[in-house]
């Protein structure tokens, strides 16, 4: 469906509606593949995070389940 020059997605519910008001069909992409373009900016944030974050999470993560099981024996 396009609104005001845009292109909008609607779901399969709100495509019938529409044709139960109009009688036309909306047009439906078939399925393709989009690639993705390299991202490489959001590289430094993932090292750092492995480097300084994902540690303290695992941390957490033991100590929760630590607690949970009542502690160490």
């Amino acid at each position: 469906m396009v609104i005001k020059g845009k292109a909008k997605f609607v779901t399969k519910a709100a495509a019938g509606k529409y044709f139960a008001k109009t009688g036309r069909e909306l047009p439906v992409t078939k399925a393709h593949t989009i690639t993705m373009p390299k991202r490489p900016f959001l590289k430094p944030g993932k090292a750092k995070y492995m480097k300084q974050e994902f540690p303290k999470l695992i941390d957490e993560i033991i100590e929760r389940v630590i607690d949970e099981l009542g502690g160490l024996s």
